[in-house]
């Protein structure tokens, strides 16, 4: 508990991680539910503020991937949020800071199927009409891709039967594909800083929702020393947050999943048998094909208790279902296993990000006059 506080003084960081817990707080606030992912729960700070659920000491978690004095860039602690209810947090988090001191970040967006035929058949004087009917025939795809879905797809047979009489378009339209179109919101960066954020970065409106966006990218942003927040929405957490409506709607019960216990006793033997039989399409992390070939060969899933299981399934997502990983021929028995103490795993860790800042200087430290105060 001592080792953390003093890293987080050393780097100045303490503003960071009180700001993410007041947006963290916020959120819960509105009935949203909220989580922190990656190597952010590995923090006992992060989890005595509320950031994180986990209990690090309690699962012998390593904070070094997290944090360390040898680590120079502010550590990033990304927060999941219920998709379906992302532009509410945004606006909650606008509410709270204010719009001077807080912006979304951008992104490029490039040339689709579809808005390359409306350029493109712009430039050509097609007629409007035609255009659009065109353009909305086709799917959300690739613009190279144009030519060979008239070829496959048969819901454009009869535009495939018209091809000849738009000339030139379609190799237009192909030549356009991945190509700047403009700029538009980033899907989980936000932006916070003091008063001065908006002459540090040219700041428009977002379309729709009217969010201040900063014309910088994710890179951006890191170069000039902003701190960015990345707030991701997350299908399977809206999934969940419905389920538990869903239950309280018909049977007149209220879960909170956050303090069930599925580590103690008996644990939850029946969804981790379904976990086992790889039937968890639409569970987040674990529904990849990779991961469901992984899940349903790793006959050392079959503990019926979450806790011992739990290991196995950070190991199963380490494999990626790639048999060459170390871990896994370790588990085969096809390579001996070095033995590692935890402080050996401790100082590889720290050592291996800070050879990751030596490497990317581009990544420098948050510039501490711009955190919010």
């Amino acid at each position: 508990m001592h080792q953390e506080p003093d890293i987080i003084a050393h780097h100045g960081f303490a503003s960071y991680f009180l700001t993410v817990a007041q947006v963290v707080d916020d959120v819960r606030r509105m009935g949203i539910r909220v989580a922190a992912r990656g190597s952010g729960a590995g923090s006992l700070v992060n989890h005595l503020l509320g950031i994180a659920h986990a209990d690090p000491v309690e699962h012998g978690l390593l904070m070094e991937r997290f944090l360390s004095k040898r680590r120079l860039v502010l550590p990033d602690i990304d927060v999941d949020v219920e998709s379906a209810r992302r532009l509410e947090v945004y606006r909650a988090i606008i509410d709270r800071f204010g719009s001077e001191r807080v912006a979304t970040v951008s992104m490029p967006e490039t040339y689709r199927v579809r808005h390359a035929i409306r350029d493109v058949g712009a430039a050509l004087s097609m007629d409007p009409a035609d255009i659009d009917r065109v353009a909305k025939s086709f799917p959300h795809i690739r613009a190279r891709d144009a030519r060979a879905a008239l070829d496959e797809l048969p819901e454009l047979r009869q535009l495939a039967e018209e091809r000849e009489k738009y000339g030139k378009l379609w190799e237009l339209v192909e030549a356009l594909d991945a190509l700047p179109r403009g700029i538009a919101m980033h899907p989980c960066g936000v932006l916070l800083s003091d008063a001065s954020l908006l002459s540090r970065t040219p700041v428009m409106p977002t379309s729709g929702e009217g969010f201040p966006m900063s014309q910088f990218d994710k890179d951006d942003v890191e170069d000039l020393g902003l701190l960015k927040l990345d707030v991701l929405g997350v299908r399977m957490q809206s999934a969940m947050a419905h389920a538990v409506a869903e239950v309280e709607r018909v049977a007149g019960e209220r879960i909170d999943l956050d303090a069930l216990d599925f580590e103690r006793g008996e644990g939850d033997p029946e969804t981790y048998r379904l976990i086992r039989s790889a039937e968890t399409l639409g569970c987040f992390q674990i529904e990849s094909p990779g991961l469901l070939y992984c899940l349903s060969h790793c006959r050392f899933l079959a503990r019926r208790k979450l806790h011992g299981g739990a290991h196995r399934l950070l190991g199963c997502r380490v494999l990626r279902s790639q048999p060459g990983l170390p871990c896994s021929r370790r588990r085969r028995g096809s390579e001996a296993a070095g033995r590692r103490t935890r402080e050996s795993t401790r100082e590889r860790c720290a050592g291996r990000h800070a050879d990751r800042v030596v490497d990317a200087p581009r990544n420098g430290s948050v510039d501490q006059s711009v955190l919010p105060s």
